[in-house]
């Protein structure tokens, strides 16, 4: 097995568990490139539960559906990797800053897991919340994001929240 299919069976077994490695392996060490990426593509959506990520639904049917096109380890990759900045985007919700506790110097972002980073990439009123991040003055903006995932440089936009800003 090369080092990028024992790095994405250890990626896996932590995961979705032993039994799907089981499976990736044997893809990886018996059968051809194309059963291997057939059961890392299988093994990327072993983990998702419909009954307790309904939030993540759309994101996930849009996902696999761009898996159709995977061919090579590489790709499956890449395809998690747009996946997994997918989903921290679509976690961004509407937040509410204070100028009293923040102040006006810094740029003010929602956290994001390690290994991504997060932008302003427009502001309605930027009078309140400006492009920067930073906290201009009390009131509201629609506001997207981008994320990034910093290894891949995959990106995706939040929808729009509404950001307040108090005194």
């Amino acid at each position: 097995m090369s080092t990028t299919q024992v790095a994405i069976e250890n990626a896996i077994k932590a995961v979705n568990g032993v039994e799907t490695t089981k499976v990736v392996k044997a893809a990886a060490t018996t059968g051809t490139n194309a059963q291997f990426v057939a059961a890392l593509k299988d093994a990327a959506f072993t983990g998702y539960d419909s009954a307790n990520d309904a939030a993540n639904d759309a994101a996930y049917w849009a996902a696999k559906t761009s898996f159709n096109a995977v061919t090579t380890v590489a790709q499956v990759d890449a395809a998690i990797a747009q996946v997994n900045v997918d989903v921290v985007a679509a976690a961004i919700t509407a937040p509410t800053y204070s100028i009293a506790t923040s102040g006006t110097t810094t740029p003010v972002l929602p956290t994001v897991p390690t290994g991504y980073t997060i932008a302003v990439k427009t502001s309605a009123t930027p009078a309140a919340y400006a492009a920067d991040g930073k906290l201009v003055a009390a009131g509201t903006s629609a506001v997207v994001y981008t994320v990034t995932h910093t290894a891949s440089t995959k990106t995706a936009d939040s929808v729009s929240v509404t950001v307040t800003v108090t005194p």
